[in-house]
């Protein structure tokens, strides 16, 4: 490819990810407060997820649908994958931890991907423990609510937190 048919390329995707990031919505302001779009989407998420796992569960005979199996399915790991994500976060920039820990450990910002996924999947695996579901069957049951929630809803807010984040860099060329 030429060098021009380059620069074409970087100026097409440039106006797509600015007419992308032009329709994102960071936050929604409801009075005096202020609702991150991307909690809002990680509870839409955890709610879908709920709804498809219970279900599934119940289809393959592991947990009644009145059982409180699928809330702890989906509640535990997801609060400890937020825990975790942040933890990870403060725990790549100690230095920063330390100069400011209220800051950094409050903040809105900062959520790692692989503290959340470790912390997930580690009270996954304490929940289905604890329920005697066998582990390989609990990733099996699984299955269908990563496909819905996590990838369509999930995949959303992060789309959304990664375009928040691109919102407050420097752009080359403006």
């Amino acid at each position: 490819m030429t060098h021009s048919g380059v620069d074409g390329l970087q100026r097409l995707g440039a106006r797509l990810g600015s007419d992308i990031l032009r329709g994102v919505i960071p936050f929604l302001h409801i009075g005096p407060i202020e609702v991150p779009t991307f909690g809002l989407m990680v509870a839409a998420a955890m709610i879908v997820s709920y709804y498809v796992l219970r279900a599934d569960l119940a289809r393959r005979g592991i947990a009644d649908k009145t059982s409180s199996t699928a809330e702890m399915l989906i509640v535990l790991p997801c609060l400890a994958g937020i825990a975790g994500a942040k933890l990870y976060h403060v725990l790549e920039t100690p230095r920063e931890l330390f100069a400011h820990p209220a800051e950094e450990l409050l903040s809105r910002y900062g959520l790692a991907w692989f503290g959340g996924l470790i912390a997930g999947f580690a009270v996954w695996v304490w929940v289905a423990r604890a329920k005697k579901i066998p582990l390989l069957e609990s990733f099996d049951a699984d299955r269908p609510r990563r496909r819905s929630g996590t990838a369509s809803v999930g995949s959303d807010a992060c789309f959304r937190a990664t375009a928040i984040t691109a919102c407050r860099l420097p752009c080359p060329g403006g």
